[in-house]
């Protein structure tokens, strides 16, 4: 009889408690929202010092060199849990964030920091990767951008120009400093595409046009071309695409990333694919395209975390990879054979903390369990069919892939994979 009457007393302010907590949390905002729900919750904070082995500084890089491999160990970061509501959830419909579903998410692989656009146009974030959510702003400014992992309220967001039209479009740079709610325009950011922000300062960004890159370290208020040179500028032939850092590579403190290793992929007006590496923040680069073959149509570059030397290159046939900084490249499409001859895009690539690789392409996900492996698609047939754009994994929650997609109309649509 006593359990009894605790239940019925205890249970109505627990109802209660839960009831008030998503308006404290609304109320609260800002940074104070990741302190009240991981009090709440008790959810642990994404600690680099924890996750990620020490390991000696690689060879120094000096004018672009090619520092020698080191490879080093996955590290096995533990999942986290995962609340059942408001997180989205796998399913046919996509991921849900209470009533509205979900058209977009963004992030970076380093933060438990989430931000996702809805249907009704409203853009919400979490801090503590999709288990709370909270809403920035009704009416979005932008449709885009790129996150700063060390701090997620700096936002870059700009189209940069269409590099396969003859036609003269402006397209302005914007940023904000307060997680989304407002916006500045980057007045020296005209027709500049954010590509890559360092993960230890959100002042530094690289960003590209269509003949070459360039780096501010001021936050967007200046951009110089890198390299400076133009003799020894690839970008004049090649239209950079996309760019990647091994920014925790052969740090002796890995709390603190780097910039020591970045690689850059473009094409040229043939489609020709190019790999460059540099380890000089950009003034030089070194070409680091497998010479026997380039590939073609290059849309992805992805530098592993931990392993020195080890990044992936997604092309319009499959995927290239190698573990010695281009020394000696494999290529991967056992199983995208059919793909590759009927132009289907190849659009992005990550990896799980369990040796998995995770493709999006034009015509589902495909998932390559171990290296060199048949590329498979999943089970769920919601994977199977739908046009995959780009995909994201947290350190913090390993187990699930973020997934931007087209739904069978083509209206954007996110879906979430618990990867095994």
């Amino acid at each position: 009889m006593k359990t009894l009457f605790r239940t019925f007393v205890v249970l109505p302010a627990l109802v209660l408690a839960l009831v008030a907590l998503p308006s404290v949390v609304m109320a609260a905002g800002g940074p104070s929202l990741t302190a009240t729900m991981a009090a709440v919750f008790g959810a642990p904070q994404y600690d680099l010092q924890q996750t990620i082995p020490p390991s000696p500084l690689p060879t120094p890089t000096p004018h672009g060199t090619v520092p020698p491999p080191t490879p080093r160990p996955r590290p096995q970061p533990q999942p986290q849990p995962v609340s059942p509501t408001p997180a989205p959830s796998k399913a046919a419909t996509g991921a849900m964030l209470g009533s509205y579903k979900i058209t977009k998410v963004i992030g970076d692989r380093l933060s438990s920091t989430l931000y996702v656009y809805t249907d009704n146009n409203w853009l919400y974030r979490s801090d503590l990767d999709g288990r709370s959510w909270y809403l920035v702003v009704t009416d979005p400014f932008v449709g885009d951008f790129l996150m700063s992992a060390s701090d997620p309220n700096v936002l870059y967001s700009g189209e940069g120009p269409n590099c396969t039209s003859a036609a003269l479009t402006i397209s302005p740079m914007y940023k904000s400093v307060d997680g989304g709610e407002t916006w500045d325009e980057l007045p020296t950011g005209l027709d500049l595409k954010p590509l890559l922000i360092d993960q230890s300062n959100p002042d530094n960004v690289f960003a590209s046009d269509c003949t070459t890159l360039y780096l501010s370290t001021d936050g967007g208020q200046t951009w110089s071309p890198k390299p400076a040179a133009a003799a020894d500028n690839l970008w004049q032939t090649y239209a950079p695409v996309d760019m990647s850092s091994g920014s925790l590579v052969g740090n002796p403190r890995p709390a603190a990333p780097h910039w020591d290793q970045l690689f850059a992929v473009g094409n040229d007006l043939q489609n020709v694919g190019v790999v460059a590496f540099s380890g000089d923040m950009g003034d030089t680069w070194a070409n680091i395209t497998d010479p026997s073959q380039a590939p073609v149509g290059v849309t992805t570059v992805l530098a592993s975390l931990y392993e020195g030397g080890q990044l992936w290159i997604v092309d319009s046939k499959g995927v290239w990879s190698t573990a010695d900084y281009g020394v000696n490249w494999t290529f991967s499409n056992n199983g995208l054979q059919y793909l590759g001859k009927t132009n289907v895009a190849m659009n992005d690539l990550a990896y799980g903390s369990n040796g998995s690789l995770y493709l999006a392409t034009g015509a589902g996900l495909y998932i390559q369990s171990k290296v060199g492996g048949v590329w498979e698609k999943p089970d769920d047939a919601t994977f199977n069919t739908q046009n995959m754009l780009s995909l994201l994994i947290t350190e913090t929650n390993p187990r699930r892939l973020w997934i931007n997609a087209e739904d069978k109309d083509g209206d954007p649509i996110v879906y979430t994979y618990i990867v095994r």
